[in-house]
């Protein structure tokens, strides 16, 4: 996808009411195929990331209106407590409340294939909710564009909004987070209420925040599953191996806790007489994700599991990878297991710390989540080793300089979603870079 114009009609941070950025203009639609990231410049306050937070708010309003939301989330008038401080999720109130947004999008044909592009022009005023307005054209005549239904708008927006920030930008990850935690309770709901989950067409939220966390997950779906028809030539590995001089990824392990302790999440809604017995009750974290986990087991090395934790051991090498893309397909599909995983982390913030910060405006995220101690996470990885050029034994991923990590994330997740229609919000992403490095 393409943005091609915001404009915002109220006062947002420090962007004024009446503030109008083009990104891409008429006379430049013949440039567009081309690869050409918009960059923000300026002195530090000047509202370079109040950009992104606004497209990032917007974006996350869009899908909240249409998705599936758990119990509390959602404004109620029955609900004396939401209805007293305002709180709960409204179609009609956004931040920013009132706005123009509009974008060029691929059209899909029958067969799935990009067929050609058309515009979206999304309006918002304050206190109603936002109009989408859709044209298969995208040089059609404003007149000509007709407003879009919940049903018919849907692959209508950008399939994935990536999300980085390398520094403490927490007001950019909020609507990023808001989401994270949507998907945590959907896949929390499965298990209350014994539905079932599946890959199919999910995460459903589109927002996606690739912090810290999921940086050895990049690499690790970069090096098992490249390009299929190069892997010597294959962009991913190119780029690593002239850059950062990385040669491959020698071993790395997996570590999965299927048991954990929080009742709010793995007991069934039990009679008074069965919670003497409650313990019987509880069920696995991972229950719906037992087949994903059968597969990441099919691929390793060799595994153990001790009571309900399981570790996953690889040796990685053409079997290694070719057991993965026998299972996965591709980096992006061993991507979404690997990020519905770390997801489940989650589980021990309480429901109301999740209902505050679906609530927030202005929570710093770091003060909300709690960092579990590495044996307590549901999963995690350890002890990834890599071959650097020039160094004889293979060393820890761990031990690479901030600058070296920081290319791995921002470079491996832009290629990890390279051929999706994404919108790419990178904050700061070179700001750990050696000069030669941002100029390249």
């Amino acid at each position: 996808m393409k943005l091609l114009r915001l404009q915002l009609n109220e006062e947002f941070r420090s962007l004024p009411a009446g503030f109008e950025i083009h990104f891409l203009r008429d006379w430049e639609f013949d440039q567009m195929q081309e690869f050409g990231p918009y960059c923000l410049a300026g002195r530090n306050g000047s509202g370079k990331s109040n950009v992104m937070e606004a497209l990032a708010a917007i974006f996350y309003h869009l899908d909240c209106i249409d998705i599936e939301t758990p119990d509390g989330f959602r404004f109620s008038e029955d609900d004396e407590s939401v209805q007293k401080t305002l709180k709960g999720f409204r179609a009609e109130k956004c931040i920013p409340d009132a706005f123009e947004l509009e974008y060029l999008m691929p059209t899909m044909n029958e067969a799935g294939e990009n067929a050609s592009l058309g515009r979206a022009i999304i309006q918002k005023e304050r206190e109603k909710p936002p109009v989408f307005y859709w044209n298969d054209q995208y040089r059609a005549e404003r007149e000509d564009f007709e407003i879009l239904e919940k049903e018919k708008r849907r692959d209508k927006f950008p399939r994935y909004v990536v999300g980085y920030s390398s520094g403490e930008n927490e007001i950019l990850s909020l609507p990023f987070f808001k989401m994270r935690f949507l998907h945590f309770d959907e896949y929390n709901d499965s298990l209350k209420n014994e539905t079932g989950y599946s890959f199919e067409g999910k995460p459903e939220g589109r927002l996606v925040y690739l912090d810290s966390q999921f940086s050895q997950a990049i690499l690790l779906c970069a090096f098992l599953l490249p390009n299929e028809e190069n892997t010597e030539g294959d962009t991913t590995l190119k780029i690593f191996r002239e850059i950062i001089q990385l040669e491959k990824v020698e071993e790395f392990r997996i570590v999965i806790r299927q048991q954990v302790d929080a009742d709010n999440l793995v007991l069934l809604n039990l009679s008074e007489n069965d919670r003497e017995n409650e313990e019987k009750t509880k069920r696995p974290i991972t229950q719906y994700l037992d087949i994903e986990i059968d597969k990441l087991r099919n691929c390793a090395t060799c595994w153990r599991k001790e009571g309900d934790t399981l570790t996953l051991d690889y040796l990685v090498n053409d079997a290694t990878c070719e057991a993965f893309r026998h299972y996965f397909g591709d980096a992006l599909n061993l991507f979404k297991r690997f990020q519905m995983l770390i997801t489940l982390n989650l589980y021990s913030v309480s429901d109301q710390a999740k209902k505050d910060l679906y609530h927030s405006e202005s929570l710093y995220v770091n003060e909300t989540v709690p960092v579990l101690a590495s044996d307590e996470r549901v999963m995690r990885f350890k002890e990834v080793f890599i071959r650097k050029k020039g160094v004889a034994e293979p060393i820890l991923l761990k031990s690479l300089s901030d600058g070296e990590h920081q290319f791995l994330h921002t470079i491996g997740l832009c290629l990890l979603f390279r051929d999706e229609n994404a919108l790419f919000l990178l904050d700061e992403s070179e700001i750990q870079l050696n000069p030669d490095w941002r100029a390249r």
